[in-house]
């Protein structure tokens, strides 16, 4: 695959070749390639706790190496990703949470992915 730089369009139809499994496998590549983003915020502010998002992760790849789905850990999983004292809000620290709350809000929506998965078998 030949891609230029923010050639979205071509990106979303390579991936629709692959099988589920495989574009879960790239979404969770993505979301370790934005997890550091969340732990430098974590580190420069003194707040929130990495330890959440990289279970989260971890919880993926393992799915991915044949882990049955338990929908009701991905559900905790995802809450936990979102609770208020690991989602950093804007109000409280303005445009400087963009990226971890991006790397968050892409590891949650690659949970869903997987109770998707699980729900299409």
């Amino acid at each position: 695959m030949n891609m230029h730089f923010f050639e979205f369009d071509t990106l979303e139809q390579e991936l629709e070749y692959l099988p589920d499994i495989h574009r879960i496998a790239f979404a969770a590549a993505c979301c370790e390639r934005v997890l550091p983003n969340y732990s430098a915020f974590c580190r420069m502010v003194n707040w929130g706790n990495p330890g959440v998002p990289r279970a989260a992760i971890g919880e993926v790849w393992q799915i991915l190496q044949g882990k049955p789905v338990d929908a009701e850990r991905i559900n905790q999983l995802r809450e936990d990703c979102g609770r208020e004292d690991v989602f950093p809000d804007t109000l409280d620290f303005g445009d400087d949470c963009l990226e971890p709350q991006e790397a968050l809000i892409a590891i949650r929506g690659t949970l869903v992915a997987c109770i998707e998965l699980a729900l299409s078998r």
